[in-house]
């Protein structure tokens, strides 16, 4: 199968590598799309992540989704066809923070794209506990998008109880700004944009961002509080660092 790699000094490379073997508890999943991620340009550029030594050693791509075509012996609850998402942090599967879901706190964590080949392949081999099937109708693209990208604002937005109450104030109009716009939307709430380029100001807008302003303007604080008559942000999301 083909691969991609980014060995850094802004190159990529397309190799031509073996078909992983899926072991009694992993699936193989033809990859239909996946994103790229900020993350990935530190790769472009000959950094590593996450501790990931030689931005060379791994296939990249963190964001993948697909179709399974292979399950292990010891799989259940997918088949060949489904259609999925795959989660991009892969535990043990057998320690406390696996058991409830937190495979990030595991001790030999690692990461799709970094510390163990991703997405950017025909085929990908993990763990059957790392899918997630997606809905019907759902597009691969946007299955691919909601394991990071959309998946992290959407996850913020869901534990700050954002509702129909909520007045966001959401810094940082980037990639992950934009999502969170999306989602607090979604959810029904009102989002305050930040952001000091005006281009991005005026794609959250385009979003559906409420009120989009610059940080760096002295006036920035008076016209939040015109906005919400007084009463400011109910909650607030980081995006710039």
């Amino acid at each position: 199968m083909t691969a991609v790699f980014l060995p850094g000094n802004k190159q990529v490379e397309v190799r031509a590598v073996p078909v992983p073997e899926i072991g009694a508890d992993e699936v193989l999943v033809e990859i239909k799309a996946s994103c790229i991620c900020r993350s990935d340009l530190s790769l472009y550029f000959g950094n590593a992540v996450i501790s990931g030594g030689d931005s060379n050693q791994f296939v990249c791509g963190h964001e993948p989704a697909g179709v399974v075509v292979q399950v292990g012996e010891a799989v259940t609850g997918f088949a060949e066809g489904d259609n999925v998402a795959v989660y991009l942090g892969v535990g043990c599967g057998v320690c406390e923070h696996c058991r409830t879901g937190h495979f990030y706190l595991c001790a030999t964590w690692k990461c799709l794209g970094f510390t163990m080949d991703g997405g950017n392949a025909e085929f990908l081999k993990v763990p059957a506990r790392n899918l997630l099937k997606t809905a019907k109708g759902m597009s691969h693209l946007a299955a691919a998008i909601s394991t990071d990208a959309f998946g992290t604002l959407f996850s913020a937005s869901r534990k700050l109880g954002v509702n129909g109450l909520s007045r966001v104030g959401i810094w940082g109009m980037g990639p992950m700004g934009a999502a969170g716009t999306l989602a607090v939307k979604a959810m029904g709430g009102q989002v305050v944009a930040l952001d000091p380029i005006k281009e991005r100001r005026e794609f959250a807008l385009s979003l559906g961002a409420d009120l989009a302003l610059d940080p760096t303007d002295p006036a920035t604080a008076d016209q939040i509080r015109e906005f919400s008559a007084g009463e400011g942000l109910t909650e607030a999301i980081d995006c710039s660092g």
